[in-house]
């Protein structure tokens, strides 16, 4: 039974952790865009 948990369990933490890494690399990518527009417009 416990074991079933913890699969469980680790199955829903690899999946947030997908998901903050992707979160992470938008966020990324928003300030690559960001700095290159910065840069363009100097």
């Amino acid at each position: 039974m416990s074991q079933q948990v913890s699969a469980k369990k680790q199955q829903e933490l690899q999946a947030q952790y997908s998901n903050y890494k992707e979160t992470l690399q938008a966020i990324a990518q928003k300030i690559g865009d960001v700095e290159t527009e910065a840069e363009e417009h100097k």
